[in-house]
């Protein structure tokens, strides 16, 4: 059975097939899904891990975090959405087809690690906040579709869990389908568009509202009633990422209680 990697492991790459390769966001990101077989699948035991994944025979791999949730190898695959970044791991991968071979190594990391960091108990959590934007999306809807037995959210206890998701336009937002589902079972679900008049005709029946993940939080804090008991999940780019947190900190949101998976 595969053994999950941790820093300092030495990296091993198994050969693997892509079983689709899908163009979302109007083409601007790809869904990967790669057929690892299902003891490799098995080894995915925690919502925000990551792989290493390259084509196969090349040098240079792309960090990528798992999609999909832990299923306990059930489907035998592993997603991963991706940007493609020509001249890069990642955009050589876009350009791959079904039937194509990559190398992968095990799931690194122990992902988002909800119990280590907050305590056994999900009620004592006050707001739940899931902030991504971009492909963070990615791992965070893994964490929102897993069950609470796999780490996830799914019949957690966690009281009030909020998703506040951040892309230029709707068009570029992944897992509309996910995030509709989720609404719909009561997750509190928000988008940010920071492109301009962006929230106009908003096609989803979740929330929108124009400006960055940051500073939306800013601004809804109070309402929100952030305090010491609350965290949240943030996966984002490093503006993103800092701004959080110096909003977190201002609400009295002690720094371990920011959840990221590495």
């Amino acid at each position: 059975q595969a053994a999950r990697c941790g820093w300092g492991d030495d990296v091993a790459f198994e050969a693997a097939e892509v079983t689709a390769v899908e163009a979302v966001c109007g083409g601007s990101l790809s869904l990967l899904r790669v057929g690892v077989g299902a003891d490799a699948a098995a080894a995915y035991t925690a919502p925000g891990q990551y792989c290493q994944v390259k084509v196969a025979g090349a040098d240079d791999a792309a960090f990528l975090a798992i999609a999909s949730p832990p299923d306990g190898g059930e489907s035998g695959e592993l997603e991963f959405l991706i940007k493609p970044v020509e001249g890069k791991p990642a955009g050589a991968l876009c350009g791959l087809a079904a039937g194509d071979g990559v190398e992968i190594t095990a799931p690194m990391g122990k992902g988002f690690a909800l119990a280590d960091k907050l305590g056994d108990d999900p009620k004592e959590v006050g707001v739940l906040l899931l902030l991504s934007t971009g492909t963070g999306l990615a791992p965070v809807r893994a964490l929102a579709l897993a069950d609470a037995s796999r780490g996830g959210l799914k019949g957690s206890g966690f009281a009030d869990v909020r998703l506040i998701h951040g892309a230029r336009t709707a068009l570029d937002i992944p897992f509309a389908d996910d995030l509709e589902m989720l609404h719909q079972a009561g997750l509190e679900v928000t988008s940010t568009l920071s492109a301009e008049g962006a929230c106009e005709d908003f096609p989803y029946e979740w929330g929108c509202t124009d400006g960055y993940v940051q500073d939306v939080l800013d601004e809804a804090r109070e309402d929100l009633g952030l305090d010491a008991s609350c965290a949240a999940v943030v996966i984002g780019q490093k503006e993103m990422f800092e701004g959080v947190a110096d909003v977190l900190a201002k609400s009295g949101i002690d720094k371990a209680r920011l959840c990221a998976n590495f």
